[in-house]
């Protein structure tokens, strides 16, 4: 099949796209020379051209990297280098066997699994599942090892008080402020002092981590993620003002100072050791604390699902327990 040829946008950039098994694929690219590399890597990992790759030739590792390369443009560039991470790390004892000389592919995983946890595994699984579907081959039955659930750390009401006075004037007091209005840490990054209007944060793009390092992309992780949520810290606003210019990022720290110097802070104080993902945790807890509505709380933190708030986000703050066991004890006294 004949290559298609790359065009040079208004931008500057090369862009190319290809169809392949009715999807389309779209590479983006500063130079012609890059889009042409993609196409051959296509081209490498596919035996009729841009078909299907022959299951019985392709190497586990090859699909792998076929599924990945297709997928450069659709994911975002965080899940992209997780994937290649897993790509480097995992499946090392197939990945130069055919997919159809790996006959017991239960054996694979719980020889796997003496050397990674169960979440891992699972991730793991997710690309290699992907990818023998990318090729059409049949995904095996396997069993995966169960996932034993860890309780999140977050901060109690009076907790959360505590953290607001302890990170007062220290170089992380705008980020912990954020991250106490329910934003993760990719939006937070993604702010500027524009984003700050009429008493509101404009959640608006997010800054992740690619394989090229930080990069900052226009979209969020869902729609509702896109919000704008009210300043309920009085602080923050001050912090705010404080920044001279309308462009300049609101956070400067890096994202492993910026877990360092939060876990510190968090044990000078005797509150739980939480990361900046916690801080929304604990967000969402506050909200159930004082009787915020569900669909109110989901808005605020741009959750897209219901089930994954309550199951994972909603906490019960230790009060609200004591109350209700309280109450029961009451009853039959």
């Amino acid at each position: 099949m004949k290559l298609p040829r790359a065009k040079k946008l208004k931008s500057g950039n090369w862009r190319v796209q290809i169809m392949i098994d009715g999807e389309r694929m779209s590479y983006t690219a500063p130079t012609k020379k890059e889009c042409d590399r993609w196409l051959l890597s296509l081209k490498s990992h596919h035996a009729d051209g841009y078909g299907i790759i022959h299951s019985e030739n392709a190497t586990v590792g090859s699909i792998m990297d076929a599924y990945i390369d297709s997928r450069t443009n659709v994911l975002s560039p965080s899940s992209i280098r997780g994937y290649r991470m897993i790509r480097k790390n995992h499946w090392k004892s197939i990945e130069k066997k055919t997919i159809s000389s790996v006959k017991n592919w239960q054996t694979v995983i719980n020889e796997e699994s003496k050397s990674y946890g169960a979440k891992t595994i699972k991730n793991a699984w997710g690309l290699l599942r992907a990818s023998l579907k990318f090729v059409n081959h049949p995904v095996p039955n396997i069993r995966l090892p169960q996932i034993v659930p860890v309780e999140k750390e977050f901060l109690q009401p009076d907790q959360i008080q505590v953290l607001v006075h302890a990170v007062r004037e220290t170089d992380i007091e705008m980020e912990v402020l954020l991250g106490l209005h329910g934003l993760r840490r990719s939006e937070l990054f993604a702010l500027t002092k524009k984003n700050i209007k009429d008493g509101k944060i404009l959640v608006r793009g997010a800054v992740v981590t690619s394989e090229d390092g930080i990069v900052y992309k226009e979209t969020n992780k869902s729609n509702s993620s896109r919000r704008d949520v009210p300043i309920i810290i009085p602080r923050l606003q001050e912090l705010v003002d404080s920044v001279s210019e309308d462009n300049e990022p609101l956070c400067h720290t890096s994202f492993a100072r910026l877990w360092v110097k939060l876990k510190r802070i968090c044990q000078q104080n005797d509150l739980p050791e939480i990361s900046m993902h916690g801080l929304r945790h604990s967000f969402a807890s506050l909200c159930y604390h004082l009787g915020i509505p569900e669909l109110e709380t989901m808005r605020l933190g741009g959750w897209s699902d219901l089930t994954v708030m309550r199951k994972i986000y909603t906490h019960l703050a230790e009060e609200d327990k004591r109350q209700s066991e309280n109450k029961l004890k009451d009853f039959f006294s």
